[in-house]
C-alpha cells in the first residue's frame, strides 16, 4: 500500500515539475523576445472567465457554480471536511466545456472586429499580429480548462470516491 502511494506521489511531483517547465519555457521565450505586453489581453482573458461564469450560473446555479470555484483551493491546500465533492467535481467538469465555448466565442468576436477593421482601410491590411490576438481567447481558455478545471474536477472526484471516516492522503 505504501508503495502505491509514493508512487502516485512521484507521478504528481513529475506533473508539477511538467507544467512548470513548460511554463517557464513559454514565460522565458515571451521575455527574452520581449513581447510580453502583447501575449497578455486583458479583455479576451475577462470574456472567457466572465462568460464561463454566466453560463455556469445559468447551468448549475449560482450557490453550485461558487461553492465549485471555491473548492479549487483544493489543489494547494488539504480538504477540511469538504461537503458535496461529487456534485463539485461535476459543476467544475461541466465548466470545462464552458471555458472551451468561451474561447471559441472570443475568437469569433475578435476575428468579426479585426475582418470589419481590415476591410475599413484601403488597402485592406492584414499582419499576423492581429491573427495572434484573435486566437489568445481560444488560448486562455484552453490554459484555464486543462490547468485549473480539470485538475480540480479530478481532484474533487478523487475526493468523493473516499469513504467517510478514513484519512486523506494527498
Amino acid at each position: 500500500m505504501k508503495n502505491g502511494k509514493q508512487k502516485e506521489s512521484a507521478m504528481r511531483f513529475s506533473g508539477l515539475i511538467g507544467t512548470c517547465l513548460a511554463l517557464i519555457a513559454i514565460l522565458g521565450n515571451l521575455l527574452l523576445y520581449d513581447q510580453l505586453a502583447a501575449f497578455i489581453y486583458i479583455p479576451a482573458l475577462t470574456f472567457c472567465v466572465f462568460l464561463c461564469l454566466g453560463l455556469s450560473y445559468l447551468s448549475y446555479g449560482a450557490l453550485d457554480s461558487l461553492r465549485a470555484l471555491s473548492a479549487l483551493r483544493l489543489l494547494l491546500l488539504r480538504s477540511s471536511g469538504l461537503d458535496a465533492p461529487a456534485r463539485r467535481a461535476e459543476v467544475l467538469a461541466g465548466n470545462i466545456a464552458h471555458m472551451y465555448a468561451a474561447g471559441a466565442a472570443g475568437t469569433l468576436i475578435g476575428l468579426l472586429k479585426m475582418l470589419h477593421h481590415a476591410s475599413q482601410t484601403t488597402p485592406p491590411e492584414w499582419s499576423l499580429a492581429s491573427t495572434l490576438v484573435v486566437l489568445l481567447p481560444l488560448f486562455y481558455a484552453l490554459c484555464l480548462a486543462e490547468l485549473l478545471l480539470r485538475p480540480g474536477a479530478r481532484r474533487l472526484a478523487a475526493l468523493a470516491s473516499i469513504p467517510r471516516g478514513e484519512p486523506e492522503d494527498f
